[in-house]
């Protein structure tokens, strides 16, 4: 079993259960997509994860302050559903400290689910795309 603070991952069970997010139980077979990205302060929990991201780079000249986000792993499904796995428990800045780290555990997570989404394009082509 993989353990982060913010999501499982059960080889045996073929199952990742998500703690801080779409909390639950999801299985690998039902994965289809994922991506890092950083969610806005103002609309987390308001929806869909990730329905308003922020770039991880420089903001545009002009903008004098860089909004606070969530930082996470945004993950489809299958039937269309989207799913957020959320690796920093509070807003953040872009280029803090606690951004870097939230953003490396994401980019961790994203490696593990790509390879599960992989290993389920090999197991079926058909469902891949």
């Amino acid at each position: 079993m993989l353990i982060f603070d913010s999501v499982l991952f059960d080889k045996k069970n073929q199952t990742m259960t998500i703690l801080n997010g779409t909390q639950g139980a999801y299985a690998y077979a039902d994965i289809v997509s994922c991506k890092v990205l950083n969610e806005n302060k103002r609309v987390h929990g308001k929806g869909e994860p990730f329905s308003a991201t922020v770039p991880p780079g420089p903001l545009p000249s002009g903008m004098i302050f860089e909004k606070a986000v969530y930082v996470g792993v945004k993950v489809t499904l299958k039937d269309g559903h989207v799913l957020g796995i959320y690796t920093s428990s509070k807003p953040t800045r872009i280029n803090t400290d606690v951004y870097r780290v939230a953003r490396n555990e994401a980019d961790h997570i994203k490696r593990i689910i790509d390879r599960i989404i992989e290993k389920n394009r090999r197991r079926d082509p058909s469902s891949g795309s």
